[in-house]
Formats: structure tokens, sequence, C-alpha cells
């Protein structure tokens, strides 16, 4: 019976430090199946090009499914023989975007889907094209979970709605900043961009200068979130467009890399912000961030 690669691909439990790797000296099975389980053919093969096939043997046998071993071998070499061939008459989806050449036009959203290195790695083999990382900034951020927060009225011990809670990146500013510096050397051809969120000129500044150093593609700077509640920060910048003009202009005259502003959509005029970005030199604009900053009953 002829073997069904998806279907092999899909028994796989998608181990964290995947014993089949371990077992092979010369690949990562593991990647290549991820690949395969999300229809990215030849990346998989990337992966597994100068294993053996004892290597592969040594992968299979240590293979810790519940059931039977994922029938490695066999599996890519169906790849290799039927998944491979190029078909010339299939448009290519590659863009181009500030200058930066792109893949295809699908980028993982700067949120919870993308606050580390294994999460974008996975993204990546799956054949997204660019991550615009979990949001960087210098305060102390606790996540809270779940991610919903109850909203009172003053006086009354009920509530009337959810608060989405989804804040910044809880690691340390050195931490994201090496994790998108091995991304970028681990993944030359994607696009990886810093999402960055300051409270002062001096740290919208330094944000970029660092993300910049780490050899990211281009720099986020959001000035849309609407859970931070620190003065001068999230939304509170984007529904100012002075500050978004001040903030936009400042990181712009100090790195050379693409700056996209980010908008909140929480304002009347849209517009306002948007166009105080555009005079302040931005390459580009997210649009947009979370529509609503509360889920009513």
């Amino acid at each position: 019976m002829k073997l069904n690669i998806y279907e092999e691909a899909s028994r796989c439990l998608l181990c964290e430090d995947a014993p089949c790797t371990r077992a092979c000296a010369t690949g990562d099975p593991a990647r290549a199946i991820r690949a395969i389980r999300f229809d990215n053919h030849k990346p998989a093969l990337r992966w597994v090009k100068d294993c053996t096939d004892t290597d592969m043997e040594r992968a299979e046998q240590a293979c810790i499914h519940y059931d039977r071993p994922i029938r490695i071998r066999e599996m890519l070499r169906a790849v290799v023989s039927e998944e491979v061939s190029v078909d010339r008459t299939q448009a290519s989806l590659e863009i181009d975007f500030c200058g930066i050449p792109c893949e295809n036009p699908f980028f993982l959203a700067s949120s919870a889907v993308c606050t580390n290195y294994e999460m974008v790695a996975r993204a990546f083999d799956a054949g997204w094209a660019g991550v615009f990382y979990k949001t960087i900034c210098m305060q102390e951020i606790r996540e809270v979970s779940p991610r919903f927060d109850a909203c009172q009225q003053e006086g009354r011990a009920d509530f009337y709605a959810f608060r989405n809670m989804e804040q910044l990146s809880e690691n340390p500013v050195e931490m994201d900043f090496d994790i998108l510096r091995r991304l970028k050397q681990n993944y030359p051809t994607k696009v990886v961009v810093a999402s960055i969120m300051g409270q002062t000129e001096e740290q919208w500044i330094e944000l970029a200068k660092m993300a910049e150093a780490a050899g990211v593609d281009a720099v986020e700077l959001n000035f849309s979130c609407p859970q931070m509640r620190l003065a001068g920060m999230g939304s509170d910048v984007g529904q100012n467009p002075e500050l978004v003009l001040f903030y936009t202009a400042y990181v712009k005259r100090n790195v050379s890399i693409p700056v996209i502003p980010k908008m909140t959509p929480n304002i009347t005029q849209i517009n306002q912000p948007a166009t105080a970005s555009y005079f302040a030199g931005a390459d580009a604009i997210s649009a947009i961030n979370t529509i609503n900053p509360s889920l009513t009953l």
C-alpha cells in the first residue's frame, strides 16, 4: 500500500528536543517532518539533505510514538521522488516590501504566536515568509492566563465585559534581541521585523538601534496596544498624531532600516496618525492592532 506522506506526517507528536533528531548525526528529521506536515516540501528536504540511510534508520528507531514509529525513511523518499518538482505554470508569490524581498506576502503578526525562537522557527519551516516579533519594551511585563480581565463600573460588584489582557514580550530585552539575531542568522531568506514600544524619546531610539544591531530587516513602532496602562505608551501614543509624528521621526533619524508605525483603530480618525507617520518619513504602516479592547456580554 502506497504511503500517504500527509497522513504519516500528521502522526508525528511534534516532540520538543525530538529523539529522532538527536539520533541523527547529519540532519534534523523533526524539522523535515514538520515541514511536510504543513505542506512545505522543499524546506523539508533541506533539513535532511546530507542524511544517509543509516542516519535515517537511527532516527526512525529513536521515534517514541505511542503506536508505532513514524516511517521517516519511506516518507522522505516519497517526497524526493514525487513532491519536489517545480510547477512552472504556478504564479510566484514573491513580493518586494519596503525594498525587502519576501518569499510570499504571509507574515506572523506581533502576537502570542511569536514570543520565542521555537515558535517563529516552526512558522518559517511551515512556509511563512516573515514575522513581526512580539513587541519588545523596557518595562517589566507579566502576562496573565487566561488573558482576560473583568471590566467593572465604579461602585458595582458585577462586570459588563471581558478586557483583552494580551500584553508585550515578557522576555528581557537582551534575550529578545538575541532571539531575533539567531532567527536572522539561521533563516537568512526570511524577513524578521522587530516590534518595539518605548515610553520616551530615548527609549524609542535605544530600542530601534538595538533592533538594527541585531540584524533585523525592519522595525515596527507599536503605537497601538490598547492594553498598556502606562501614560505615553501604546494607544495613548497612537491616538495623538503629534506624538506619532515625533517618535517616528526620532527613530527614522537614528536607524537606516525601514520604519513601520502600527496604527490603533481605537480612534475616530485613523487617517490623522497615519498622515503624521507619512510626514515623519515612515516607510510603511501596520494597520491595525486589536479592534476592540473588550468583549461585551
